[in-house]
C-alpha cells in the first residue's frame, strides 16, 4: 500500500498479509482418547452395578457416558466456547440418570423394561440437547454487554458486594414470603458474580492483594453458609463454580480439587440427617458457626461408626442417599409407568407457567406460583400427599415433563428447543467476545442450569429476571469495551 509522508511524497510500505483464523488442529485419532474413556467407564460402570443388566441398558448408558466425554475431547481440540457447557449438562444428566440407575436400588421394584425407558428417555433428551445447543449457538450475531474496567481500581463496588458475602451465614433464615427470589437473586446470586470476576483477575494475575484475600474470604464465607442452613448444595456449589472458571481461564480440568470436592460430599452426607433432625424438625437453633460445627461432628461420629462395616453398609449409608438425591430416575419412571394409562397427556398443560414466571412478582403479587406446575405432578402421580403441598416440592425435570405432555416424541422436540435457548445464553455470555462482566454472569448460572429436578418453568422462567437485575446492579462500575479489548483481557492467561 502507499502513505503520504509529511514532505507530500507518496511512500510504498510493505503490509504482511492478514494471518488466517486459527483452525482447530486436525487429527485422524482424536476420536480415539474419548472412545476408550467412554467404554472404560462403562465397563467399570456395569461391573460394579446392583442388579442386572441387558445389553440395551449397556448401550444406553455408554452414549450417556460418551457424550460427555467426546463433547469435553472436541472442546479441547475447538475452544469454540470459554467452557465446555455441553459437556457439563451431558455430565449432569449422566449422573443424574445412568450411574442412578446402576448404583442406586430405586427400580429395584420395577420392571426391567422400566429402567431400559428411563436411561433411553435420557439419552434421547441429550440428543435433543445437542442439537438445540448447536443450532442456538451458531446464530447470526451476538448481543454486546457493558463490562469491567481495565483499571481495576475502579472496582469498589465490585469488591464491596462480594465482601458482604461475609455476613450471609448470620443472617436469619426464611422464605421470604412474595419477595423470596427477589432476595435469593440479592443474597446468593449477585454476590457470586462479583466473586467470579474477582477470581478471574486473580487467575489471570491481574488481582491486588485485596481481591486475593476477598476470594478466601468469599469462598469461606459461602462454604460457612451452606454448612448453617443445612444445604449440602450450598456447601459446594460456589466450589463447583469456581472450578468451572479455572476451567476457562487455565484451560485444565483442576482434578485434585474436584476430588476434594466429591470427598467433601460424601463426608458431610454421613451428618445431614442429624443435622437437618435438629435444627429443621427440631425446635434447638444456635449460631452459623455452631451449626456447621455439629454438621462436622456429626459427620465424623457417622463415619466413625461405619468404619467397621463392609462396603455394602457404607455405600447404603453414603453413596446411594447421595445418589438418590441427585438422581431423576425415580420420576422419570414415574411419569412413563403412568402415562397415559394413569394419567393423560397434558399438551403443553405445564409450559403455561413460563409466561407467568416473566412477569415480576411484585408488579403481579398474586400471581400463580412457579410450583403450581409441580403440585400438578406431585398430586397426579401420587407423589406428595395434598395437605403436604406446602411443604413440599418435587419438580420432574425436563425430560419427564416432556414426556408427560406429548410422550416419546416430545421429548426431544422440548429438549432441543431447550437447547437452542442455552445455545443462545452460551453465544452471549460464554463466547469468546463475551467479556469479563458477562462471562461472570454466565458461570454464576450455570449452577441454575445443573439443577435438572426443576420442570420448564422453574429451569428457565427465572432466567430474565436474575440476569436483568444483575446487570442492573452492576451497571454503575461497568463500561462499554470494544470486542479487541475484552480479548486482550484475556492474552496473559493464553499465553502462559
Amino acid at each position: 500500500m502507499t502513505v503520504s509522508a509529511p514532505n507530500g511524497q507518496m511512500l510504498r510500505v510493505a503490509v504482511p498479509p492478514r494471518a488466517p483464523e486459527r483452525q482447530p488442529p486436525h487429527d485422524d485419532l482424536a476420536w480415539v482418547p474419548p472412545l476408550l474413556v467412554s467404554a472404560a467407564a462403562t465397563v467399570l460402570l456395569l461391573a460394579t452395578s446392583r442388579h442386572g443388566w441387558t445389553d440395551a441398558q449397556a448401550a444406553l448408558s455408554f452414549a450417556l457416558i460418551a457424550a460427555p466425554c467426546f463433547a469435553y475431547a472436541d472442546w479441547r481440540r475447538t475452544r469454540r466456547t470459554q467452557i465446555p457447557l455441553f459437556a457439563v449438562l451431558a455430565a449432569a444428566h449422566m449422573v443424574f440418570y445412568c450411574l442412578s440407575v446402576f448404583w442406586t436400588d430405586i427400580l429395584a421394584v420395577s420392571a426391567s423394561a422400566t429402567a431400559t425407558a428411563v436411561l433411553g428417555m435420557a439419552t434421547v433428551g441429550v440428543a435433543g440437547l445437542y442439537i438445540g445447543m448447536r443450532a442456538g449457538a451458531s446464530g447470526v450475531g451476538t448481543a454486546s454487554l457493558p463490562d469491567v474496567s481495565d483499571d481495576n481500581r475502579k472496582w469498589w463496588l465490585f469488591r464491596g458486594i462480594a465482601a458482604c458475602q461475609v455476613f450471609v451465614p448470620f443472617l436469619p433464615v426464611g422464605t421470604g414470603g412474595d419477595f423470596r427470589q427477589l432476595i435469593a437473586i440479592v443474597l446468593y446470586f449477585i454476590p457470586l458474580v462479583a466473586f467470579l470476576i474477582l477470581w478471574d483477575a486473580t487467575l489471570r494475575g491481574k488481582g491486588t492483594p485485596a481481591d486475593k484475600a476477598l476470594v478466601a474470604i468469599f469462598l469461606s464465607a459461602s462454604v460457612l453458609a451452606g454448612l448453617a442452613t443445612g444445604w449440602l448444595g450450598g456447601c459446594v456449589g460456589t466450589l463447583v463454580v469456581a472450578s468451572i472458571a479455572y476451567v476457562r481461564v487455565r484451560r485444565r480440568l483442576p482434578a485434585i480439587p474436584l476430588a476434594g470436592i466429591v470427598l467433601a460430599m460424601l463426608f458431610l452426607q454421613a451428618g445431614k440427617s442429624a443435622f437437618r433432625e435438629r435444627y429443621w424438625y427440631g425446635t434447638e437453633d444456635a449460631g452459623a458457626v455452631a451449626k456447621a460445627q455439629f454438621w462436622i461432628e456429626s459427620s465424623f461420629a457417622r463415619l466413625t461408626a461405619l468404619g467397621g462395616q463392609p462396603g455394602e453398609a457404607f455405600h447404603d449409608s453414603l453413596d446411594a442417599p447421595l445418589l438418590a438425591r441427585s438422581s431423576l430416575v425415580r420420576e422419570s419412571a414415574t411419569v412413563y409407568e403412568n402415562t397415559p394409562s394413569l394419567v393423560p397427556y397434558q399438551y403443553g398443560a405445564s409450559y403455561q407457567y413460563l409466561l407467568v414466571t416473566l412477569i415480576p412478582r411484585f408488579l403481579w403479587p398474586g400471581k400463580p406460583s412457579v410450583n403450581d406446575s409441580n403440585r400438578f405432578y406431585q398430586l397426579s402421580y401420587g407423589v406428595t400427599q395434598a395437605e403436604d403441598l406446602d411443604h413440599v416440592a418435587i419438580g420432574a425435570g425436563l425430560i419427564p415433563e416432556a414426556f408427560m405432555n406429548f410422550g416419546w416424541a416430545g421429548i426431544p422436540v422440548v429438549m432441543c428447543l431447550a437447547g437452542v435457548v442455552l445455545g443462545l445464553f452460551e453465544r452471549i455470555f460464554l463466547g469468546h467476545r463475551s467479556g469479563v462482566f458477562a462471562s461472570a454472569v454466565g458461570l454464576a448460572y450455570v449452577l441454575q442450569l445443573l439443577s435438572l429436578n426443576g420442570q420448564a418453568a422453574a429451569y428457565f422462567g427465572g432466567m430474565i429476571q436474575i440476569i436483568g437485575l444483575t446487570i442492573l446492579i452492576f451497571l454503575p462500575g461497568l463500561c462499554y469495551k470494544s470486542p479487541s479489548a475484552r480479548i486482550q483481557w484475556r492474552l496473559r492467561s493464553e499465553v502462559s
